[in-house]
């Protein structure tokens, strides 16, 4: 009977983080190409969308910047905050990493080490208990951007990386 309420949360967990996936925004999953997009039947939105990426890609092939491009990890990074041995909340973040084109194909291979270096760095912090106040600090999220940093270069040594933080949200249980 012990191992019941344990069960239930497990389960309440892992509803809500597929839960939170589904209900996700359409312009979440129109960013990263999913069919959202195609639903969209409006010329006008669409113009919109494409004109500012078009622009931002005539903005970039000018600079250094047309030489990088963003590599998603497609899910959110959840890490339980556990107190007494019983989950209170969790912390979903939205992480993806800056790199060079040249490099991009190497980032997509290297994405489940990165997502396992990452969650054990929060994972880390989370037991301790980095995320107890429930608010997020800015310091701490350099602090994890930092950390993330170190394990992004651990993982794709000699490619400049940049972890991107996108979203950070704390759901308690």
């Amino acid at each position: 009977m012990k191992l019941l309420p344990i069960l239930l949360v497990a389960v309440a967990l892992i509803a809500g983080a597929f839960g939170g996936e589904a209900l996700r925004p359409a312009e979440d999953m129109e960013a990263e190409g999913g069919e959202a997009g195609e639903m969209t039947e409006d010329g006008e939105a669409k113009e919109g969308k494409d004109g500012e990426k078009a622009e931002d890609k005539a903005e970039e092939k000018d600079g250094e910047a047309a030489e990088r491009t963003v590599v998603d990890f497609n899910r959110r990074l959840i890490v339980p905050i556990v107190t007494d041995r019983q989950t209170e909340s969790i912390v979903l973040l939205d992480v993806s990493i800056d790199v060079p084109i040249s490099a991009q194909e190497r980032a997509y291979d290297a994405v489940p080490k990165l997502r396992d270096r990452f969650l054990r760095v929060l994972l880390g912090l989370s037991a301790a208990g980095a995320f107890q106040s429930g608010i997020v600090d800015p310091r701490l999220i350099d602090r994890i951007r930092s950390l993330l940093q170190d394990r992004a270069k651990e993982v794709l040594p000699g490619v400049d990386t940049e972890v991107l933080i996108l979203e950070v949200l704390i759901r308690d249980v």
